[in-house]
């Protein structure tokens, strides 16, 4: 469990830190934007009922100099992920999926396993890719599965390295449950790795 203090104390390190190759601390910008960040991940633990209440409530923003032209460091974002371990596999890999990745709440609870993530070796590496072509909307009170709108929309994303491990993870175990599900299995043919117990789409307004 997280406590109040030790976000206190997070941001009080990271006050400190430099960025590498220089001796000058982070910016308040980049501060700024961790706290953001956390703060997201913290509110949807709440919302999921991983925890009772957000601890960061009551933290104080880190300051900001609107001079500073700091960029975030991508190295600085993994170190909040660290709160996420021992949390359910299932919403560690979705926050940590739509952090990195940026895609919308219903693109990502409309993965299917078999059709939309594949493998691919990349200078020797596996590497893997997500072919965002399928949508979970909430329409008349029925959750459905549509097609993505735009050419924009559709689209195929890199997933970070450090992300990717966690999926394969969790894309085993829908296929293991699936198995264990039997006659329960209300996903059909679909292989959603974000889906309910019983393979049915996740509503858009859990996550």
């Amino acid at each position: 469990q997280i406590k109040t203090i030790q976000i206190v104390n997070f941001f009080d390190q990271l006050s400190r830190k430099t960025k590498k190759g220089s001796s000058k601390p982070l910016s308040g910008t980049t501060q700024r934007y961790t706290y953001r960040v956390l703060r997201d991940i913290l509110e949807r633990a709440v919302e999921w009922k991983i925890i009772k209440t957000n601890p960061i409530e009551g933290v104080k923003k880190p300051a900001i100099d609107t001079k500073e032209r700091e960029i975030f460091v991508e190295d600085e974002l993994f170190q909040l992920f660290e709160a996420l371990k021992g949390e359910p596999l299932k919403w560690q890999t979705y926050i940590e999926l739509a952090v990195t990745t940026g895609m919308r709440r219903g693109e990502l609870l409309g993965i299917d396993i078999d059709k939309h993530l594949r493998w691919e070796k990349v200078n020797g590496e596996d590497m893997l890719f997500i072919d965002v072509r399928e949508n979970v909307v909430k329409a008349q009170g029925q959750v459905i599965i549509k097609v993505v709108k735009t050419k924009k929309s559709k689209r195929t994303i890199a997933v970070n390295r450090e992300v990717a491990p966690l999926v394969r993870e969790l894309a085993n175990e829908v296929r293991k449950n699936r198995l264990m599900s039997g006659d329960k299995w209300e996903g059909g043919d679909r292989m959603l790795l974000f889906g309910q117990w019983n393979g049915a789409p996740t509503y858009p307004d859990t996550p």
